[in-house]
């Protein structure tokens, strides 16, 4: 039986290394997610290069019209179906960019900057009155346990949230892959009936 984990029985450094822990993961899965997506890139590419390249070559005349046609609309459906697993592909290792608004518990609240997401901290020079032109330095500085807690917190569900998405555009990337290598086997089949 697992214990169930209570972040309010634990003290700040705890909670601080396990929040940092579940972020490295969703590191370590977005990273693997990437790759992933780059090898059904590279995939789709080779297919549909191969596809246009060599259209007259793969499907070459057999004097049968209505082969000849089925053969080019199976090789359609195959670029079609690489099409939009690309894009889907594409989508998924899209970098997300998103970050918490830091007031999850009041959305009604203006947007603090976060003290982690990338995109916050590079802007923290910017025009923006509300950041009161503290440095990020003196940012973090003054900020106490709970809102460190909380921007923690509130990071690692916007990482799980865009690990989610992607995984999902992944997992469609891969369903039109199998349609693709479906329809090649099918081409395949009707190339070696036609042929032998």
């Amino acid at each position: 039986m697992t214990k169930k984990v209570d972040l309010e029985d634990k003290s700040f450094n705890e909670s601080e290394n396990f929040l940092w822990k579940i972020i490295g993961r969703y590191d370590s899965y977005y990273s693997s997610t990437n790759t992933k997506g780059n090898v059904l890139v590279a995939f789709n590419s080779f297919l549909i290069g191969i596809l246009i390249l060599k259209w007259s070559e793969i499907s070459p005349s057999c004097g049968n019209e209505k082969i000849e046609i089925t053969l080019k609309i199976t090789m359609i459906i195959i670029s079609t179906l690489g099409l939009i697993s690309l894009f889907f592909t594409l989508n998924a290792v899209f970098p997300y960019l998103k970050s918490a608004n830091n007031n999850l518990s009041n959305p009604q609240s203006p947007r603090c900057p976060s003290r982690i997401f990338f995109k916050d901290v590079a802007s923290w020079n910017g025009a923006d009155e509300k950041k009161t032109h503290l440095s990020y330095l003196e940012y973090v500085k003054k900020s106490n346990k709970e809102e460190i807690l909380l921007d923690l917190a509130e990071q690692t569900t916007v990482l799980a949230q865009g690990l989610e998405k992607k995984h999902k555009k992944i997992e469609f990337a891969i369903f039109f892959i199998y349609a693709e290598l479906f329809f090649i086997f099918i081409f395949f089949i009707l190339n070696v009936c036609v042929y032998w």
